[in-house]
């Protein structure tokens, strides 16, 4: 049996950009770093991505270079201004240079044997000369480019990767590489909302000539339609004429209903783009891939494209839009687009571009390259427990193999628990796992793990003294866990639906951890906390204290003090556990990944905390807690007043309904209390 585990990806930005897909939401490539970082911690990776100040990506971020550092070269952004492949593709500049020098330093620090260092542009060839395939793997993950040097390459179309192969060598000659793919973009279904469509063509695009404006005000014209357009480039000479970044003839809209508007941002692009009948792309090059036509699809409205390039594997003829060639039939897919069904160019587009999909292809892809350190016999790599080949075809979220019982985040991610509950092959409490994390003071949560305890349990040591048994490591609770699930520390458990995370300074019996677990299973919830009792030191917010009449509550946060997940909570929200030292925030950041559904405070369990705690320590970035919070909160676009002011019980389930311990009926709960917002 081959052994499959996850490495960790070493993602680097790029050095003329801040990795912030708002602040350059015109930069393709630069969006894309964002959003893989996303989508590989998502899927249970440990990302690490190395990048400019003021970077907002859902992994450990290193920064590199200050914002000032960058400018020095690249001067301040503007967004009306198409970006010049000839000042900022350059390997030899200086930014690049310096960039690529403190990245080579950094990654020196942090990469491990059998680590993948991603790199999403063909200007960091520099780092892998640094640090070469002998222990780790350079590969570049979105390949849209010329002058591709990796041994393992990710292309965003089959006609970027047949380009490339026939480029080195003549077309008889060319033979294929197994471990070069074609992955296309990949797109954050959240930011694409449906448009309602409407009476207008909509071209987003830089204004260069090869981008094609020319044909698509020709279409304008040719139909009586208007066109708007936005983008960077395009200057306004005077009343109807126009001029490009890199065209000497001016664009002349005499006649034709044209808009420009300019840069577009997020928002402006979804009411463009989603309110239009059709967006025309009609480039003249070969486009690498032409993320533009993607996005239409997936705001539901149809595009028109060029019929070659990368909009051959991305537009399916007369379902998505049309590809043309000639007058004729950009003028008929433009009367006619408006016939295609908005819904299903919506679906099919999230079917086949969202971070779900393509993160399930890189995935595979991967496996195949990890694959080669079990053994260099290509056929001793075949895994028998290989459930799927889904990665080409289909939409299958399931696990490319059975995961091994040394995952945890694998297992978080394909476990039923509803499923599991009727075929059981283990007690309820065989699946359940108390991860503890503890100090040098008396760690009163210990007394409750007991011999007799039917739960599983790890214990992880940040302080001085060496505890046998437990794993022992420097630093801070969750940013341990996250490391202590991705190194699978956790390799004596065969299974398990509910994980509890209790601060070190929580007093509770055994038997009142088994009956928390009870509940949550019962009662199918997501994220959960006992109740604090009323003699504790002290109750950080009250919606937590315990309420006597009732036997849980439905609200809208639990504390970071001590929470319970369920199996596919945690896998949703454990990237989030590296995001600070403190984990000040993230007990308003859970709530909103799930959705704020399934949170509950367990009144019928109670747990006393005994020590208060201080806001005045400081953390290794000598930031205070607080100052940490507002910063994670910011990423996640929460703002702590407003989260806080929200705080609410949703309802309760009272105590004498006496349903908390037994089996949940199909019918609905009893007795729910609307509770209104909490008191203090």
């Amino acid at each position: 049996m081959v052994e499959r585990t996850k490495p960790t990806l070493h993602c680097l930005g790029l050095a003329f950009s801040v990795s912030d897909k708002n602040e350059y939401c015109h930069c393709a490539y630069t969006c894309k770093v964002v959003k893989f970082c996303r989508m590989m911690s998502q899927r249970g990776y440990n990302v690490i991505h190395y990048g400019n100040e003021g970077a907002i990506v859902e992994s450990h971020h290193v920064t590199v270079m200050t914002r000032s550092e960058m400018e020095e070269f690249t001067g301040k952004m503007d967004k009306q201004t198409t970006i010049s492949r000839q000042a900022y593709w350059d390997p030899q500049s200086k930014l690049w240079r310096k960039f690529n020098g403190r990245c080579i330093a950094a990654l020196m620090e942090r990469v491990e044997e059998r680590d993948i260092i991603c790199h999403p542009g063909g200007c960091s060839q520099a780092i892998a000369r640094a640090i070469p395939d002998d222990t780790v793997t350079n590969v570049e993950n979105g390949i849209g480019y010329g002058g591709s040097w990796a041994q393992f390459k990710a292309f965003e179309s089959y006609v970027m990767m047949h380009t490339t192969w026939v480029r080195q060598t003549r077309f008889e000659d060319v033979d294929g590489h197994e471990y070069e793919v074609v992955i296309p973009n990949y797109f954050d279904v959240a930011d694409f909302p449906a448009g309602p469509g409407g009476n207008y063509l909509a071209m987003v695009a830089h204004m260069g000539s090869r981008k094609g404006l020319a044909v698509a005000l020709a279409i304008a014209k040719h139909t009586g339609k208007k066109l708007i357009a936005g983008g960077p480039g395009l200057k306004r000479l005077s009343e109807h004429v126009y001029v490009g970044p890199d065209v000497q003839t001016p664009y002349d809209t005499t006649g034709i209903d044209f808009e420009y508007v300019g840069h577009v941002n997020p928002e402006q692009r979804a009411k463009l783009m989603g309110g239009a009948c059709a967006v025309i792309v009609p480039t003249r090059y070969l486009e690498p891939f032409g993320g533009v036509s993607v996005e239409a699809q997936l705001y539901g409205t149809p595009v028109l494209t060029s019929d070659w390039g990368g909009f051959v594997d991305i537009v399916e003829h007369g379902i998505g839009g049309y590809r043309c060639r000639i007058p004729d039939h950009w003028v008929w897919a433009a009367n006619n687009a408006h016939k295609l069904d908005r819904a299903k160019i919506r679906q099919r587009a999230i079917d086949r571009f969202s971070l779900e999909k393509v993160g399930a292809m890189f995935e595979e892809w991967f496996e195949m390259i990890q694959a080669r350190w079990v053994s260099m016999d290509y056929w001793k790599t075949v895994n028998p427990e290989r459930r799927q080949l889904d990665w080409l075809s289909g939409t299958s979220q399931h696990p490319i193999y059975q995961p091994p019982p040394s995952f945890l985040p694998t297992q978080f991610a394909s476990k039923s628990a509803t499923a599991e509950c009727a075929v059981a092959p283990l007690p309820l409490y065989a699946r359940c796992l108390v991860i503890a994390t503890i100090g040098d003071r008396h760690a009163a949560i210990l007394d409750a793990i007991t011999p007799s305890a039917k739960f599983k349990t790890l214990v992880i040591n940040h302080g001085d003294a060496h505890r046998e048994g437990a794993i022992n490591r420097k630093g801070y609770k969750w940013q341990n866990i996250k490391l202590a699930l991705d190194n699978r520390h956790v390799h004596s458990i065969p299974d398990f639906d509910y994980v509890w995370f209790p601060d070190d300074d929580i007093e509770i019996s055994t038997e009142d951890i088994h009956r928390l677990f009870v509940i949550a299973h019962n009662q199918k919830l997501r994220l959960c906390q006992p109740s604090m009792a009323a003699n504790s030191q002290n109750i950080g917010w009250q919606i937590t204290a315990h309420v006597p009449e009732s036997a849980f509550r439905y609200t809208n946060f639990v504390e970071i003090l001590a929470p319970l997940f369920s199996a596919e909570a945690l896998a949703t929200c454990l990237p989030t556990f590296a995001e600070n030292y403190s984990g000040w925030g993230l007990d308003f950041i859970w709530p909103k990944l799930l959705g704020y559904k399934g949170i509950a405070v367990i009144d019928a369990v109670q747990m006393r905390h005994l020590i208060s705690s201080s806001p005045d320590w400081k953390m290794p970035n000598g930031k205070k807690p607080r100052e940490e919070m507002h910063e994670t909160l910011a990423r996640y676009e929460l703002d702590y007043q407003r989260c806080s002011e929200k705080v609410r019980n949703l309802g309760m389930v009272p105590n004498c309904a006496q349903t908390a311990e037994k089996e949940r009926p199909d019918t609905k709960i009893p007795a729910f209390i609307d509770l209104g917002a909490p008191k203090g």
